[in-house]
C-alpha cells in the first residue's frame, strides 16, 4: 500500500495520472485536502451567518409542528376507533359505505395538504433564505 501511495505522490507530482495495482485511479491528494478545507471554511461562514440560523430555526420549527399535527390526527382517528367504535358504524352513503371510509380519505387527503403547504412554504420563504445565505457566502 505504501508503494502504491508513495508511486501516486510521484506521478501526481508529476502531473500523471495514475491507478493503482487494482485498476483504481488514485486520488490527487493535494488537491482534496485544498478543496476538503476550503469547504471546512465556508461551512463556518455559513454557519455564523443570521441567515443560516434563521433558515435552520424556521425550517426546524416547521418540520416538528406539521409533524406534531399529523400525529394528533393519525392518532385521534386511532383513539377514535378504539374507545368509540360505533362511531365507524355509521353508514354515511348506500348500504354499505360508513363513516370510516371518509374518515380515513380524509387523513390521506389531509396528509398530501400538509405536505403541498411545506413545499409551498420552502419554495417561497426558505429558498429566499438560501439565495441570500449562497449570496453571503458569495458562491
Amino acid at each position: 500500500m505504501g508503494i502504491i501511495v508513495g508511486s501516486a505522490f510521484l506521478a501526481l507530482a508529476r502531473g500523471q495520472r495514475t491507478t493503482d495495482s487494482n485498476g483504481f485511479r488514485c486520488l490527487d491528494t493535494f488537491k482534496n485536502q485544498r478543496r476538503m478545507i476550503l469547504e471546512k471554511d465556508m461551512i463556518e461562514k455559513i454557519k455564523v451567518l443570521p441567515e443560516y440560523q434563521q433558515l435552520v430555526a424556521e425550517r426546524t420549527a416547521l418540520a416538528w409542528t406539521l409533524t406534531l399535527v399529523m400525529l394528533v390526527v393519525y392518532f385521534g382517528f386511532i383513539m377514535l376507533l378504539a374507545f368509540d367504535p360505533v362511531f365507524f358504524t355509521t353508514i354515511v352513503s348506500g348500504e354499505y359505505i360508513s363513516i370510516g371510509f371518509p374518515v380515513g380519505v380524509s387523513i390521506i387527503v389531509f396528509s398530501f395538504l400538509l405536505t403541498g403547504y411545506y413545499v409551498r412554504k420552502a419554495n417561497n420563504d426558505f429558498d429566499e433564505l438560501t439565495a441570500k445565505i449562497k449570496e453571503a457566502v458569495g458562491k
